[in-house]
């Protein structure tokens, strides 16, 4: 895909960033770029197609339009890396108005003849049953949505994450001494290169980014010239991995969306951290799970369905394994600085949880071993001393409860550390089912489901989720209104 293809010499590749900036928080605003993950709907002749549109607003520069031959999809996931989503091969040229430069200068004329050829251009695309000119009406300007579509491409093809790390292909900006320092590092740990080198700047303020191959080689000491090397090394480094096996899913599994009432699975995704902002709070969470586990009856389901299947798994010797409670068990919050601390009469259970933050207060130890100290040393070496000063030699069970998606990080952490296997991890997915099937009427418990589904999944996007709910609630809009209409 990055060769030269006759004469349109479509040999320039365009990364675009998607689920960023502000304007998908706000609720009346539905991101464009989420019909960049599905196919339209099949046509007449079953034939499925597949559109890009280019953000912002559609618009690709003049000079890049008709030279773009391959199409990155990437996010930005913080520490100078980007994560890649999708890569596919442009087929024939960009729609009307792609060209144009989003520029409130045109006049109402013009705009209205870019939006008329849009329009016109989209009048087959579909998705759910309903066309993409209703789902994303121009505003009154024109100016904004524009353009609906910007590419039609094909050969779509979605990463693959590496089994290893449990992450997808990611490119890293940074220094090239930092760079090679992570590549190495990488290497030694995990025998896989999914940590891809680049020799840019980290595109941090724009939404798009393009390279080619092409590069004039006249000043080398002048600060432009340095960028246009560096993309001219970028651009070869993303043909090679484009065409890398490594990367990628073997066929093109997008789909399109079906064309249903999505009510259900709307009203299912929404609950109240969602809507106060909380999804991600360790407070909440810690004191959520803290009150159900204040109940005797819930613990004991959870220690006997979730906890005794881990210890019985990880150790083997019997007084390792933790056990059921009874009925003189107190359960406190951030005693001694612990998330939750249970204890009764023949045992003490240290529970720390985490959403999206690693272990905190590493720190090299004193003596000659290779072990960290960390808060997590130190909450064991705490209970353990008292345990010890009080002579009642009671087994001491500590558990880490972790995001699906942030369990190899944590489990690498874990196992540098001073007593990091007292430790064992609990995963999210593990609690979501344990919550899932348990029988409980209780009026709060619809909602922690709910917010616990997300830190279930292996691959947390909450900007492309929101997005993706908020067009099926647009399609499921549409269809109600021609009930209505028809009614």
């Amino acid at each position: 895909m990055c060769e030269e293809n006759g004469k349109t010499e479509k040999n320039e590749i365009l990364m675009l960033f998607l689920f960023r900036g502000g304007y998908l928080t706000e609720s009346n605003k539905l991101g464009h770029e989420i019909i960049n993950l599905f196919k339209a709907d099949a046509d007449a002749n079953g034939n499925e197609k597949h559109y890009i549109y280019a953000v912002p607003w559609g618009h690709v520069s003049k000079e890049h339009a008709n030279k773009i031959g391959t199409i990155i999809l990437a996010r930005h996931v913080g520490n100078n890396q980007v994560e890649i989503i999708a890569k596919a091969k442009v087929k024939g040229n960009a729609f009307p108005g792609v060209e144009d430069s989003h520029s409130k200068k045109a006049t109402q004329e013009e705009r209205k003849i870019r939006k008329d050829k849009q329009r016109e251009k989209c009048k087959d695309i579909f998705y759910g049953g309903e066309c993409i000119t209703d789902i994303y009406q121009f505003d009154e300007d024109g100016d904004e949505q524009g353009v609906l579509v910007s590419y039609e491409v094909e050969d779509f093809c979605f990463s693959k994450v590496d089994t290893k790390t449990n992450q997808f292909p990611r490119l890293i900006y940074t220094d090239k001494k930092k760079r090679e320092e992570k590549k190495n590092e990488k290497a030694e740990k995990e025998g896989t290169d999914y940590l891809i080198c680049m020799e840019g700047n980290m595109a941090k303020n724009t939404l798009k980014e393009y390279f080619s191959k092409e590069y004039k080689e006249n000043d080398r000491e002048n600060d432009k010239e340095k960028k246009e090397e560096n993309k001219r090394v970028d651009y070869e480094t993303l043909c090679k991995m484009v065409s890398n096996k490594l990367y990628w899913e073997k066929e093109d599994n997008s789909r399109p969306i079906e064309s249903k009432d999505y009510t259900d699975m709307i009203n299912s995704y929404s609950n109240i951290l969602k809507i106060i902002g909380k999804e991600d709070s360790e407070l909440v969470f810690s004191n959520w799970i803290y009150y159900y586990f204040s109940k005797l009856e819930i613990l004991n389901s959870f220690i006997s369905v979730v906890l005794q299947k881990k210890t019985t798994d990880d150790c083997k010797e019997e007084d390792t394994k933790v056990h059921k409670v009874d009925n003189s068990f107190t359960i406190t919050r951030e005693k001694d600085r612990i998330d939750i601390r249970i204890e009764d009469k023949s045992q003490v259970i240290i529970i720390e949880n985490k959403i999206k933050s690693g272990i905190n207060g590493k720190k090299t130890t004193d003596n000659k071993s290779d072990k960290k100290e960390s808060q997590l040393s130190d909450y064991y070496d705490k209970v353990d001393k008292n345990e010890k000063d009080k002579k009642t030699n009671r087994p001491i069970h500590c558990f880490i409860f972790v995001p699906e998606y942030n369990l190899k990080t944590i489990e690498a952490e874990k196992n540098e550390l001073t007593h990091g296997e007292k430790y064992h991890l609990i995963s999210y997915e593990a609690i979501y089912n344990f919550f899932s099937n348990l029988r409980c009427d209780d009026k709060y418990m619809d909602d922690f489901r709910k917010a616990l589904r997300r830190h279930a999944s292996q691959y947390p996007d909450s900007l492309r989720e929101d997005t993706y709910h908020k067009f099926l609630e647009r399609i499921n809009e549409l269809k109600k209104t021609k009930r209505i209409g028809l009614g």
